[in-house]
């Protein structure tokens, strides 16, 4: 069985147990995630990419440096124009972030 897959400038996701190619917002939505997710000195061939984390973001006290960080990754993101909004907050210990990001349709 022959088997031709021409996808030039689009992703995959699995949805209900099948392949499916994600396209336009969704594609930016699910490379944004990834890049969030990615962290630092985690890939071989380029230790310097990704979230530093355990380097610069946990137990740190310094939210202003973890927003310059997160928005100057989803803005290295493709498909990606412009941080609309990006909270952090700190509350018992626990940091959580918010990042909304508009992006390109297509």
């Amino acid at each position: 069985m022959a088997f031709t897959w021409k996808v030039t400038n689009d992703d995959l996701t699995i949805k209900d147990g099948k392949f499916e190619i994600v396209s336009k917002k969704d594609e930016v939505a699910q490379r944004l995630k990834t890049a969030l997710l990615h962290e630092y000195d985690e890939y071989f061939l380029n230790y310097t990419a990704g979230v530093p984390w355990y380097q610069s973001i946990l137990g740190s006290r310094n939210t202003k440096n973890a927003e310059l960080i997160f928005r100057k990754i989803a803005l290295d993101v493709p498909g990606v124009i412009s941080v609309i909004g990006l909270n952090t907050n700190t509350s018992n210990g626990r940091t959580t972030v918010a990042l909304t990001a508009e992006v390109q349709d297509g």
